[in-house]
């Protein structure tokens, strides 16, 4: 099976946004089941210039 890259995903307004789960034994720590930011762009390229430092953000929360 292959994995899946993670990709910026649009809201219902058509903006993209990155979203990622948080683990069940680090949900005490961070308080939520999910992290989610608006990445305040409707145009893909530029979602995806974007997605890459949010996600990278992300990973560092939850590394912490």
């Amino acid at each position: 099976m292959a994995l899946r890259m993670a990709t910026p995903t649009r809201d219902k307004y058509a903006t993209y946004v990155c979203r990622i789960g948080v683990p069940k034994e680090l949900r005490p720590f961070v308080g939520k089941r999910e992290l989610k930011r608006s990445l305040k762009t409707k145009d893909p390229e530029e979602a995806r210039r974007k997605f890459g430092l949010v996600n990278a953000e992300f990973r560092e929360i939850l590394a912490a």
